[in-house]
């Protein structure tokens, strides 16, 4: 493998075998011969380690590569961040736990989403009227105070296919009006199970075992209806994030 991966570099970089060994004793101050070359290429010898990292080096590739050995993905990564400075290492670390612990919630969504629309129940279409069945949690997610989240039982209501954002499997009955005008008391908040909330963006939270519907602000929890104050939230308050309210639903029988 070695010397078809040799021969295949000098050819790449028009060479002759005698000027590729003049070329590497000049850079790296070596003894190597036009023969030594020749028995590498055909097989008849194997080179020392050291000649080995010198060509390598030389032809820039990774060492194991050279010997025939296929570099993985995590080889790569590895070398570059062999360049790197150690504040830069750093990052990357911060990345990969994020990146972690974006998959582990992933896998955690899942499960949550297959509890709220078991497969049996995978919502159907109707050619002709275009409707889907959603489930939704009639107790509410409060637009005031909170609501208990035990015991869930399920309900089914038809909406129009138009009427449902992309990623949406599930509603919520909003409960209050401190979102209004933006989310009515008896409406459905509209959600997609995820952790990726944004500054801005309409969620669902949990606190212990009460849900809100609210918006995420930098300090806490908003209230569109300015007669409510901001829900603070810090490393003592924390809220669980349930999922993004992508839509409402209003046309509640």
């Amino acid at each position: 493998m070695f010397g078809q991966g040799l021969y295949n570099l000098r050819k790449e970089k028009k060479l002759t075998q005698q000027k590729l060994a003049d070329t590497l004793n000049e850079k790296y101050q070596t003894k190597i011969s036009k023969s030594m070359i020749s028995r590498w290429e055909k097989g008849l010898t194997d080179p020392q380690l050291e000649y080995v990292k010198i060509i390598a080096d030389y032809f820039n590739i990774n060492p194991l590569s050279l010997a025939g050995v296929q570099e993985t993905l995590i080889d790569k990564i590895t070398n570059l961040l062999l360049d790197l400075e150690d504040e830069r290492i750093e990052n990357v670390y911060k990345f990969v736990i994020d990146e972690l612990s974006k998959q582990r919630n992933a896998s955690y969504l899942i499960e949550m989403a297959s509890s709220f629309i078991s497969e049996a129940d995978t919502p159907t279409f109707k050619q002709d009227t275009k409707i889907i069945k959603l489930k939704f949690a009639p107790w509410g997610a409060s637009a005031g105070l909170g609501n208990y989240m035990d015991d869930i039982k399920w309900e089914e209501i038809e909406i129009s296919e138009d009427e449902i954002p992309y990623g949406v499997e599930f509603g919520i009955l909003i409960d209050g009006d401190s979102m209004e005008p933006s989310f009515p008391h008896g409406s459905i908040a509209l959600v997609e199970p995820t952790f990726d909330i944004n500054i801005g963006d309409i969620g669902i939270f949990q606190d212990d075992h009460d849900i809100y519907i609210k918006e995420a602000g930098e300090s806490g929890l908003i209230s569109h209806n300015s007669a409510y104050p901001i829900m603070l939230t810090d490393e003592y308050n924390p809220f669980r994030i349930l999922g993004k309210v992508k839509g409402v639903y209003t046309e509640v029988n």
